[in-house]
């Protein structure tokens, strides 16, 4: 079943042509530039512009937004958000010390949230610290199930990844 209820094809078959996701984020880009024009003092829409902006391929356009989140907002979710897709950039740039280095910062910001852990673990094991990678999959699998802002905000089937690699490290 879906995570989403309203779609009415499986995900694979849904996806967008390049050329039209593109046009889509583009106009999803001015909209959220729209909505920080409109009230500058809103956190979400810089984060919500950064991750269109990343989706585009500007990274560092994601990162001035992220930076501009982070100096307006201080919900700890929020700052969680920032912390976990600040790791996620970090990672694509190939920086695995320094996404380390925000996905335990965002472990600490939301230490009931699975994400960040998924993600610390994963960068340790990339890191050759396997067994502070299983010490944080031993005290993941120990969490209650809890909803996760990072769900929400980066959709599961952007971040197959992480889960496919959880999977395959619980069953060693």
């Amino acid at each position: 079943m879906s995570t989403y209820p309203h779609a009415v094809c499986p995900v694979a078959d849904c996806r967008l042509s390049d050329e039209r996701r593109a046009h889509v984020l583009t106009l999803a880009s001015e909209g959220y530039r729209r909505a920080s024009a409109l009230d500058p003092h809103s956190p979400d829409a810089h984060l919500r512009l950064g991750r269109v902006l990343d989706l585009l391929g500007d990274r560092d356009g994601a990162r001035q937004e992220l930076r501009e989140a982070e100096r307006i907002g201080n919900r700890a979710e929020l700052l969680y958000l920032v912390a976990l897709f600040r790791a996620d950039l970090y990672r694509q740039d190939g920086d695995l010390r320094s996404a380390a280095t925000e996905a335990e910062r965002a472990v600490n910001l939301g230490p009931e949230y699975q994400s960040a852990r998924i993600a610390l673990a994963q960068l340790s094991d990339l890191l050759g610290m396997a067994e502070r990678s299983r010490k944080i999959v031993d005290e993941l699998l120990r969490l209650p199930k809890a909803g996760d802002p990072w769900w929400e905000f980066k959709q599961p089937e952007e971040d197959r990844e992480s889960f496919e690699w959880l999977n395959a490290y619980v069953r060693q």
